[in-house]
C-alpha cells in the first residue's frame, strides 16, 4: 500500500540536530532565552498556519518542487565583539558561516546598521552564522542563498546593547531562497527580482541561535505527488504463472452462461452466440459431445489467457440443438506439464430460430 498526497505542505515534515560537541540543544520552542538552538514554524499567534514565504510575505512560490527540497543549516560562523562609537557591545560574525541578504529590520532604515559599509538606506550583505545547502540529491548537495529579517533589534544609537548581526537571544525570520549560492547577490523579500522570489520557499523563525561551530540543523519535507513529474516504479519478483498455480487452479474451471438461456449478456448480435470456458491453463483442448457420445465440436487454446469461448456451433458451423452437453478438458502448462482432465455439463437453451434464406 502506497499512500501519498498532492497538496503543498505548510511545515517541515521532520527537524533534527546533530552536535558533534554534544553542547547545543534543539527545540521547537516560542520564547527567546540563551540555550541551545531554538526554532518554530513562521505563524506562532494564534494557531500554526504556514512557514512558506508567500504565505508570510505576499511573495514566493507554491510550486511543489521547490517546496519538497530538503536542507541543512550548517553552523559554521566564528563570533567576534567590538565596541561601537556609543559604547554599546556589537557581537558579530568574523569569519565562516555565510553571506546573506538583511531585508527588514527595526525602524527601517539600514544606513544606521554597523554590518552597512556602504552606507545606503537599502537591504544589503554581510556574514550570518550559517550555510544553507540543498540536500534533495544526496549525491549532489548544493549551497543556496539566504535572506532574512531581524525582527526586534533597535539599531539606533542607545538602542539594543549587546546588539547582534545576527540575533543570538531573540527572533530572526530567515528566508530559504533555493538558488546557487551567490555571495555577492543581494538578495531581498521586500519588492526583490522576480527570478528570486519565485525560489523563496520557508521562513525559519529562530528564538534563539545559541549554536557551536560544527552543528547540522536538518529541515525535512514532505514530498507530494507531482503530476507529470513524478513516476512510481517497482519490480515484480514473481512470474506471471506456475505449474502449481495452475494445478491448483484446475478445481475452479469453470464454464459461463450457465445454463444458456438463448442469450450471453457479452454478445454485440444474434450471430455472436457464445459460452466461456474460465481458469484455463496455458493449454487446453475441449471436446464437447451431446448425451448421445457424438461428438459434436473441438476446440482449443495455446496461449497465457484464461478463457476460450465455444460459439454454440457444431464441426460444420451450424447452431448446436437445445439441450444438455458434455465438455471434456485436457490440460497442460506451458512448459508440458500434465495437469490431468476435468468435465463439465453445459445446458444450453436456444432461443427460436429464424431462417432470414429460404
Amino acid at each position: 500500500q502506497v499512500e501519498v498526497g498532492f497538496e503543498a505542505p505548510i511545515n517541515w515534515f521532520d527537524i533534527s540536530l546533530d552536535s558533534p560537541t554534544g553542547l547545543t540543544s534543539f527545540r521547537e520552542n516560542t520564547s527567546s532565552g540563551d540555550d541551545g538552538i531554538r526554532m518554530t514554524n513562521y505563524t506562532v499567534f494564534g494557531g500554526t498556519i504556514s512557514s512558506k514565504v508567500i504565505d508570510n510575505f505576499g511573495v514566493g512560490t507554491n510550486e511543489l518542487i521547490e517546496l519538497q527540497q530538503d536542507y541543512e543549516l550548517r553552523f559554521t560562523g566564528v563570533l567576534d565583539t567590538m565596541t561601537l562609537s556609543d559604547g554599546r557591545t556589537y557581537i558579530f560574525v568574523k569569519e565562516g558561516g555565510a553571506m546573506a541578504t538583511i531585508f527588514r529590520i527595526q525602524g527601517g532604515d539600514f544606513s544606521i546598521h554597523p554590518a552597512n559599509t556602504t552606507g545606503v538606506n537599502a537591504p544589503f550583505q554581510f556574514l550570518c552564522p550559517y550555510e544553507v545547502w540543498n540536500i534533495s540529491d544526496p549525491d549532489n548537495p548544493f549551497q543556496v542563498n539566504l535572506t532574512f529579517r531581524d525582527r526586534l533589534q533597535d539599531f539606533s544609537a542607545g538602542g539594543s546593547d549587546p546588539l547582534y548581526s545576527w540575533n543570538l537571544v531573540n527572533r530572526m525570520y530567515a528566508c530559504i531562497v533555493n538558488s546557487p549560492y551567490d555571495p555577492e547577490q543581494v538578495i531581498q523579500v521586500d519588492g526583490g527580482p522576480d527570478q528570486f522570489n519565485a525560489l523563496s520557499t520557508w521562513v525559519h523563525v529562530f528564538w534563539a541561535t545559541n549554536y557551536h561551530i560544527g552543528d547540522v540543523l536538518t529541515t525535512i519535507y514532505a514530498n507530494p505527488i507531482v503530476f507529470d513529474i513524478d513516476r512510481y516504479k517497482f519490480t515484480s519478483t514473481g512470474t506471471t504463472s506456475s505449474d502449481d498455480l495452475a494445478k491448483s487452479q484446475v478445481d475452479d474451471i469453470n464454464v459461463f452462461p450457465n445454463p444458456y438461456y438463448g442469450i450471453n449478456p457479452e454478445e454485440i448480435n444474434k450471430y455472436n452466440r457464445f459460452v466461456t470456458f474460465s481458469h484455463l491453463p496455458h493449454f487446453a483442448k475441449v471436446r464437447i459431445f451431446n448425451l448421445a457420445g457424438v461428438l459434436v465440436q473441438t476446440i482449443e487454446k495455446e496461449d497465457d489467457d484464461q478463457f476460450l469461448r465455444w460459439d454454440l456451433a457444431n464441426e460444420e458451423g451450424l447452431p448446436v440443438a437445445s439441450g444438455l452437453y458434455i465438455a471434456y478438458l485436457e490440460l497442460r502448462t506451458g512448459d508440458g506439464v500434465d495437469l490431468g482432465t476435468k468435465i463439465l455439463k453445459v445446458a444450453i437453451i436456444q432461443e427460436q430460430q429464424i431462417l432470414d434464406r429460404f
